[in-house]
């Protein structure tokens, strides 16, 4: 169209405008250059062209626009780059997190990176080994000495001073990540959502007024990217029409899942929170519900149920107004139909002057009769002369008179009933009229129209019936006044249409927005995801295992490592089983030792070798032929009686003095065996030896006369053995000489002749005076037959502990009984007190100084072992009380409560704890503390028996005392009311509450439209006061009402005497269970898991001192008596049933996965490839896992190594990965920011552009006003 002069002001007007909001917005974006989030902002401006025809349209007008128009500001976001760089920014904080952790782990194992470190002293646990090692190899001149133990032990000290502070060190580390989710991380995401949250309100509250909210939407933005460091995130707009002009965009969150699923975190105005929970050793993030719930849906759920009320009760009033409407009617119709009858019956009993038939009965006929009569007679007396009247004609005259008053009088009388009949009918014809109305109206709201075969119902839905119980359906008339209208029904329909729809969007919101147990599978990248898979995985320590190393993977790695050590040290210090010689006592009571091949002789105290050595028909000792030496004789049955020693020698037993002792060898008679020798003449005859006093002297033959017997000594040869004779010297003079001390001075006699001269042999030289040498006869017996007495062979028996198992000299133990692993490793108590100490060599018997088994040590110590990661089954452990008939469960109990294991009895939880008095919080000590704290709660516990003198044992149960409720104990809807009076369920909405006792219970309707359930009692939802009442019976609560309708709750209270639940969380254990019982380790839902049964100790011992088979929980073991003398031997065998002894009857009770002990369940797991260790103190489970994947073959030294590289490899592919991810994120952000951002020298052109089009706009208005003068003051005026 054609613009006018005016037009031009206004476009030069609206340019002015344009002009100016465009530098106004210029200088905002400039301002804001350097705002952290800032998004740069455009002016949204049209052209304006106004429709429309031109009335003076000609072909030689030009149609231009009318000027500019601003309709607003907008920002430049590219929601593909927001896309791609939230989604690296995932990326890059999910592999930050992890890098943060793996460089802590770094910091405690990297012993290369910590060599300076003075704390790990000379280098950590991987020198650690090494000097252990050293020990075993440098110093073995001193192996078996107390100096060398001690080294050894000092250095398995500091082992294990390490393992336990690099343990505790990462298990700080797993703590302050946990400590970071549940402080920093959650709380975080839950702000950035309730801030989001509360942007989209302010939002939403200033577009719908027209206002742009960009800087607002610029902090929800930057609230975006800070939400995608915690995990991958879609972002959508919904654009949603709140009026006829103005369309907003709502703002919805979701977090995209692995299983392909969007989990929406923020609706526009309604959000979820995360849930940060513990479930054993896993850390758990839970989604919470969509919250709050979307109140417009539950507004309009509210008013429908209204309308429905409503609807209900008029389409209810209708059918009972219907109802009695109809009843009425028909009482008075059946009354006025009543009257009706009685007039025509008084009408036919009158009779009818025009009737027809006038013969019959009628009162009028009567009447005319005897009128007529009566009127004859009178005219026929009356015409006769008074004297010819006679008395009986007079008589019957008078009587024709009476009868026909009489009939006068009857008809009179019934024409009066007649006339009041008549009145009464029409006066109860407005009555009847009035109840016919009434009830055409009725019928006229009626929901159903009879005449369509509709059933008429009353508000229970049953058919109306009348008065009599009639049907009223069938009873109803037809015709025009049956004409019913369903508005009642339609009202009634449409409302409960509306409900369901109501229903289902409400339905369908909170499926939207349901909890979700555990998004731990579902996290996308983040700080969540990275934070949780270094919390929550093991890689191959997981079951089933995966290929992600998180803390517990390193933390298992360094058990592994720890309790591999110290088993292998374990074992290797334990090459026999220990033994300790049995002992016997005396008749006086005194004890002694046992040995196998001595006896011991209780009157002289003395032991006597029981051995039954072996003599040939010479009666010589029996030797092996190929002992050549014959140092080692042979028994009875073949087998040599002495030990040798490590070079070959026998082992003779010793006195005191280190002397060799001797026993004599005797005959399977029990008959001395003597020495034989020689006779001389090919044969043997007894060796003799001479007989000795108890001095130690000769005792020698005598004669009759007790003189000694002599005899020559004899040479070689048997001659007779001579020597020369002294005589006692003389002087000249033939004096016999003595020496100074007065003894005779001898000297050799020779031979002399007659003459006195010496006779001279042939050389000239005297011959000596000879004389046989005698010597006095012993007395001589045979020689016993005597050998070195053999080593005495002690009669040893395993050592045993207090509760029957083996003794062992292990070096290590576990703190806490169970599993040995890093941070429970300690030296074993016998290691540490000097009962033991290494064990030198491979044998008991070996010599001391044998150090074979230190060899076996430094083998070990230096060889390759295999490593597998054992797979945690402590949180698959399930305990089975349910015990067979007659027999009754021990649970629950307190027995091997640990600090921090609970009791939950009747829904509140008790924690055990060192010192607690039970006054004051639900802390308890032992059994008296925990009952005086359940009594505050209301609850009296017991246990049986109940023995003072143990404080941790006993049967629980408990019962609860009357507890009277008042109103202020009780909230609705989370405030705590009044008044009993104000709990109204009639009144209650959807999703409203009713707390008591801790207990709560939500409304909601008992059905929908459709009749189908809604309110669910499984879930604690109620929809009227009976299922609540019944909800809180369930709970012992109960609820007394008064009689009105709709009832009040008059009372409540917590039922006395009720059982309530009793459970103690506490590690698994067996000292609880009864035969029968059953212990399933491993998922039960799997084929692989394991079900072990319990037998009492009792009927175990019972079936042994019973002898022969015995039956357990129907599983009979079959007895076998052994017989070693059989060929083959018969022995039982467990593996078959079989048993012959307490000892084997367990192990064939392993077999069959049975026990009756701790370490009956630990030998029946390990026949099942499982590894349990039980507190042989407390009867509790410390540890269960199943052998996993192998990890590595090596030396320990080897395996630390390992674990270093792979915590290196780990770093660096970490590191890589958050570098590229970083970079990609920074060189979005820089993309992003050149798209979004303010760019100065742009801004500066918008400058200059939108100052030129001010001037533009500005000169135009000049213009037409001068223009506009010239049209005003000079048109015309020309000429003039």
């Amino acid at each position: 169209m054609i613009s006018s002069t005016f037009g031009g002001y206004m476009t030069a007007k609206l340019g002015l405008f344009a002009a100016q909001h465009g530098l106004h917005l210029t200088g905002q974006n400039l301002t804001n250059a350097g705002t952290p989030g800032y998004t740069r902002q455009v002016l949204d401006q049209v052209s304006i062209n106004y429709g429309g025809s031109n009335r003076y349209a000609s072909r030689n007008i030009v149609n231009i626009g009318n000027g500019v128009l601003v309709k607003g500001t907008s920002q430049l976001r590219d929601p593909f780059l927001d896309l791609r760089y939230r989604n690296e920014v995932a990326h890059f904080s999910e592999q930050g997190v992890k890098l943060d952790v793996l460089n802590d782990l770094r910091d405690i194992l990297d012993e290369v990176k910590n060599a300076g470190d003075d704390s790990l002293g000379d280098g950590g646990i991987f020198n650690q080994i090494g000097d252990i090692i050293e020990k075993f190899e440098k110093y073995t001149s001193e192996i078996g000495s107390k100096e060398f133990d001690s080294m050894v032990k000092a250095s398995c000290q500091s082992l294990v001073t390490l393992f336990n502070s690099y343990s505790k060190r990462i298990e700080e580390v797993e703590t302050n990540l946990n400590y970071d989710m549940e402080t920093a991380y959650i709380p975080d995401v839950n702000s950035i959502l309730k801030s989001i949250q509360d942007l989209n309100k302010s939002i939403r509250a200033s577009e719908v007024i027209g206002q742009s909210a960009l800087e607002l939407k610029d902090e929800r933005n930057l609230l975006i990217d800070q939400l995608s460091n915690y995990m991958k995130i879609n972002v959508t707009y919904k654009p949603v029409s709140i009026s006829a002009s103005t369309v907003i965009d709502e703002l919805h969150i979701s977090m995209v899942g692995r299983d392909g699923k969007n989990y929406e975190l923020i609706a526009d105005e309604q959000r979820r929170e995360f849930i940060l929970s513990k479930d054993g050793d896993k850390t758990n993030v839970g989604l919470g519900p969509l919250s709050p719930i979307d109140q417009e849906l539950v507004s309009k759920l509210n008013i429908a149920q209204d309308a429905l009320v409503r609807a209900q009760n008029a389409f209810d009033n209708r059918n009972e107004t219907f109802a009695n409407a109809y009843n009425e009617f028909a009482g008075v119709k059946e009354h006025w139909e009543s009257l009706e009858k009685d007039l025509a019956k008084l009408r036919t009993e009158l009779g009818d002057p025009d009737d027809k038939n006038p013969d019959g009965t009628a009162l009028y006929k009567a009447m005319k009769d005897a009128t007529d009569a009566h009127w004859e007679a009178l005219l026929e007396y009356e015409g006769k002369d008074p004297a010819d009247r006679t008395e009986e004609e007079l008589k019957k005259l008078i009587e024709l008179r009476d009868a026909k008053d009489a009939a006068v009088h009857a008809y009179n009388t019934k024409n009066s009933e007649i006339r009041a009949k008549e009145r009464e009918i029409e006066k109860y014809q407005e009555t009847y009229d009035a109840s016919k109305a009434k009830y055409q109206n009725a019928l006229a709201n009626l929901d159903t129209n009879p005449l369509t075969g509709g059933q008429l119902l009353d508000k229970d839905g049953n058919p109306l019936k009348d008065k009599n119980n009639a049907d009223i359906t069938k009873d109803l008339l037809t015709g025009d006044e049956l004409k019913g209208q369903n508005l009642a029904q339609n009202n009634l329909t449409e409302a409960k249409e509306n409900v369901q729809k109501a229903l289902d969007a409400l339905a369908q919101s909170e499926a939207k927005g349901a909890a979700v147990e555990s998004v731990n599978e579902l996290l996308t990248d983040g700080i969540l995801k990275g934070a949780l898979e270094m919390l929550n995985y093991s890689a191959e320590y997981d079951d089933p295992p995966n290929t992600i190393r998180g803390i517990g993977y390193y933390k298992n790695m360094l058990d592994t490592l720890a309790n591999k050590f110290a088993e292998a040290m374990n074992q290797a210090n334990n090459p026999y089983e220990f033994t300790v010689q049995k002992t016997g006592t005396d008749k006086d009571g005194n004890s002694y030792l046992l040995y196998t091949n001595y006896d011991y002789n209780e009157d002289s105290k003395t032991y006597t070798y029981n051995g039954k050595i072996d003599i040939d028909s010479n009666g010589s000792l029996v030797y092996d032929p190929k002992d050549t030496d014959k140092k080692n004789p042979l028994d009875k049955n073949g087998n040599p009686i002495y030990q040798l020693d490590s070079k070959g020698n026998p082992i003779y037993d010793k006195d005191t003095n280190g002397q060799t002792i001797y026993i004599d060898v005797k005959d399977e008679n029990g008959n001395p065996v003597y020495e034989m020798e020689p006779d001389g003449q090919g044969g043997f005859k007894q060796k003799e030896e001479v007989v000795r006093d108890d001095n130690g002297n000769i005792v020698y033959k005598t004669d009759a006369n007790g003189k000694p017997l002599e005899r020559p000594v004899l040479d070689e040869n048997g001659d007779p053995v001579k020597k020369q004779v002294f005589e006692q010297a003389v002087d000249d003079q033939g004096n016999k000489i003595f020496d100074k001390d007065g003894n005779p001075v001898m000297v050799p006699a020779y031979e002399k002749d007659a003459n006195g001269q010496y006779v001279l042999d042939n050389n000239g030289n005297k011959i000596p005076v000879m004389e046989e040498v005698k010597e006095l006869v012993p007395e001589t017996k045979p020689v016993p037959l005597r050998i070195p007495a053999p080593k005495k062979e002690a009669d040893m028996e395993t050592v045993k502990n207090e509760d029957g198992t083996a003794e062992r000299h292990d070096l290590f133990k576990s703190r806490d009984g169970g599993k040995i692993t890093a941070g429970t490793i300690d030296l074993a108590d016998g290691w540490v007190n000097n009962s033991y100490g290494i064990t030198t060599a491979l044998n008991e018997n070996d010599p001391s100084g044998n150090n074979t088994n230190v060899l076996h040590f430094i083998n070990m110590l230096n060889g390759k072992l295999n490593y597998k990661a054992d797979v945690d089954l402590m949180d698959q452990i399930q305990i089975n009380f349910n015990t067979p008939a007659g027999a009754a469960s021990k649970e629950p109990n307190l027995t091997g409560l640990k600090e921090g294991d609970t009791v939950t009895i009747d829904g509140k939880t008790y924690t055990y704890t060192k010192g607690a008095t039970g006054e004051s919080g639900n802390e308890f000590s032992d059994f008296e503390t925990l009952k005086k704290a359940a009594s505050k709660n209301g609850v009296d516990l017991t246990r049986t028996p109940d023995d003072p003198t143990k404080p941790l044992e006993g049967v629980l149960s408990a019962t609860t005392a009357t507890q009277t409720f008042r109103p202020y104990d009780v909230q609705v809807n989370g405030e705590t009311i009044s008044s009993f009076a104000n709990i109204k369920p009639e009144s209650m909405k959807y999703g409203d509450t009713i707390t008591i006792d801790g207990n709560t219970f939500t409304y909601k309707p008992k059905e929908d439209a459709n009749g189908d359930p809604v309110a669910d009692p499984g879930k604690g939802e109620f929809s009227d006061m009976d299922s609540l009442i019944a909800l809180a019976q369930g709970k012992n609560i109960e609820i007394t009402v008064d009689g009105q309708t709709p009832p009040r709750i008059t009372g409540m209270e917590k039922v006395d005497g009720q059982n309530v639940g009793v459970s103690v969380d506490k590690e698994p254990g067996i000292g609880s269970m009864v035969t029968g019982n059953t212990i399933t380790i491993g998922d039960p839902n799997s084929s692989d898991s394991k079900t072990f049964t319990f037998v009492d100790p009792a009927e175990v011992d019972a079936a042994i001192a019973a002898g022969g088979d015995a039956t357990f929980n129907g599983v009979t073991f079959t007895f076998v008596t052994p017989d070693p003398t059989a060929t083959p031997p018969v022995v039982a065998d467990p593996a078959k049933g079989e048993f012959s002894d307490l000892e084997s009857l367990k192990a064939a009770m392993a077999e069959k996965q049975m026990f009756s002990d701790a370490q009956g369940l630990q030998d029946a797991a390990e026949k099942q490839s499982l590894t349990v260790y039980v507190d042989p103190k407390t009867n509790q489970i410390t540890s269960a896992t199943k052998p996993g994947s192998k990890i590595f073959d090596g030396t320990f030294e080897e395996y630390y190594v390992s674990l270093d590289a792979t915590l290196g490899l780990d770093i660096k592919h970490t590191t890589e990965k958050a570098d590229n991810y970083g970079m990609l994120a920074g060189s979005i952000a820089d993309e992003r920011e050149a798209a979004t951002g303010v760019n100065h020298d742009e801004e500066a052109m918008n400058f200059m552009r939108y100052q030129q089009s001010y001037v533009a706009a500005s000169r135009m208005m000049t213009t037409l006003d001068q223009v506009l003068e010239i049209l005003l003051t000079q048109t015309g005026m020309v000429g003039r």
